[in-house]
């Protein structure tokens, strides 16, 4: 990742949603609304295509009810920190997957 220039006492632009300091990546707070509706509607349509739309099959992978699970797939609730590194955990692809929609909505 490049170092994306920055504005006075280090602050990254407001067009750049992260800078590097070193191996450190800043996140840019100000995008996390932004990012987390986006997240939630791209984990429902991984989770959709990943499980063919069953919520019970989602229930059962993740150890919850099912009607998180529903809520999961129709995008209503954001699933835990813990069930999404799971994914990425278990999935060797989900990252490909979550990469490549993003580089969609930046188009």
């Amino acid at each position: 990742m490049t170092q994306p220039a920055t504005h006075a006492r280090g602050q990254s632009r407001p067009d750049r949603p992260a800078r590097n300091v070193g191996s450190v990546v800043w996140l840019d707070a100000r995008r996390s609304p932004e990012f987390q509706a986006w997240f939630r509607e791209a984990f429902a349509a991984w989770l959709r295509e990943a499980y063919q739309n069953r919520a019970e099959t989602v229930a059962a992978a993740f150890g919850v009810r099912t009607s998180t699970a529903y809520a999961w797939l129709n995008a209503e609730n954001r699933a835990s920190g813990d069930a999404v590194a799971r994914v990425f955990m278990t999935d060797p692809n989900a990252a490909a997957w979550f990469v490549a929609q993003g580089k969609k909505v930046a188009a």
